[in-house]
């Protein structure tokens, strides 16, 4: 059995218990829904989505192309 990979519960406990996990949790069920509703043609739904997501996916983008200027390129592309 593989110890090394961490669950959510791990994840959660080693964060500050269960109101972390509660947080992770609804955000990812959050996230779940919308993107049902999307695939449904909900556009405000993606609307939603992108609002939740946009900052993680730029600052994914950032770290790794360190140059600002190409990283909002790269969010508008995607």
């Amino acid at each position: 059995m593989d110890t090394s990979k961490t669950t959510l519960d791990d994840f959660a406990s080693e964060q500050g218990g269960a109101r972390i996990a509660s947080s992770v949790t609804g955000e990812r069920d959050q996230l779940s829904t919308l993107l049902h509703m999307i695939a449904q043609g909900d556009e405000s739904a993606f609307g939603q989505f992108y609002a939740l997501t946009s900052g993680r996916a730029y600052g994914i983008a950032r770290r790794v192309i360190r140059d600002p200027e190409l990283s909002e390129d790269i969010m508008q592309e995607v």
